[in-house]
């Protein structure tokens, strides 16, 4: 397989893990406690949530199943407007058409950092992580631990830490917490769907990073992608346009993961408070 062709195997591989997972996520009944939605705008799928986070209220797969139009950009931008939100496009490699950029410009989105994809084939060998880790796989037994544990670890206000144990048990969904002893101090989750897997997020609380967690969790989330039959495991991160991936990523290049597409980010954030306060939780 030739690199290009390989390369445009992991967009389409992305798209559809993250259309999937997202899809999962914001399901019915989440949408309705959480007022939080994944809505189809001609092939792609925008999330839609009450966040004045440009990053969250994100819109993946534009111009991918079909060559985008200036009608679908319109739809899109109605859509965050009538609910008063900031929002970012993430534009994949394979988008088409090649004016998709000059046309999110011109509708007043502007550049911003990439969103750096890294991908692993999972039948290379894995570095045994750190002993004094334990990670255990969790179920909805353990949903609240993994919502606290959630919480402490991305510096949430502990009143935002109900959604993100809400997939957990899900078809395709695996949640993960990693133990010191008897505590808790990180998360992570994966999403499996056929022949590959997505990293969905993880977390260590701030005490106890740089201590072998999130190996550990990379490690054992390879493993059991391979056992589901899994050949490929993708991750995602963000870097400014143009520069290498953050330090944060050193986990996964050391894991045998390599750095597989950037997509280019647009951002529409005018007008909009842009900075959470962690310590009161307010947008400010």
């Amino acid at each position: 397989m030739s690199e290009s062709a390989s390369s445009s195997a992991v967009s389409r591989e992305l798209v559809r893990l993250s259309m999937g997972a997202l899809r999962s996520l914001y399901r019915d009944e989440i949408a309705e406690a959480f007022d939080v939605h994944a809505v189809d705008v001609g092939g792609a799928l925008a999330v839609l949530t009450r966040s004045l986070d440009p990053d969250v209220n994100r819109v993946i797969a534009l111009g991918t199943a079909k060559p985008a139009t200036r009608a679908t950009l319109q739809a899109v931008t109605s859509l965050y407007a009538r609910a008063n939100v900031p929002f970012m496009v993430l534009l994949s490699p394979i988008a088409r058409p090649r004016t998709l950029a000059r046309w999110l410009e011109e509708e007043g989105l502007r550049r911003s950092d990439d969103a750096v994809v890294l991908a692993r084939d999972t039948r290379i060998a894995t570095v045994d992580p750190a002993q004094r880790v334990r990670v255990e796989r969790v179920d909805r037994a353990e949903a609240d631990l993994y919502g606290m544990t959630h919480a402490v670890a991305f510096g949430l206000p502990l009143t935002e830490r109900t959604l993100a144990p809400t997939p957990i048990g899900q078809p395709g969904w695996h949640h993960y917490v990693a133990y010191e002893g008897p505590e808790a101090v990180a998360v992570a989750a994966m999403y499996a769907d056929g022949r590959s897997a997505l990293f969905a997020g993880s977390a260590t609380v701030r005490s106890r990073r740089g201590r072998g967690a999130q190996s550990a969790l990379i490690a054992r989330r390879i493993s059991d992608a391979a056992e589901l039959g899994c050949a490929r495991v993708l991750a995602e991160t963000v870097a400014p346009a143009g520069a290498p991936p953050p330090p944060a990523v050193g986990n996964l290049l050391r894991a045998g993961f390599t750095v597989a597409e950037r997509q280019a980010a647009y951002v529409y954030d005018r007008g909009f408070r842009k900075r959470l306060d962690l310590a009161t939780g307010r947008w400010i």
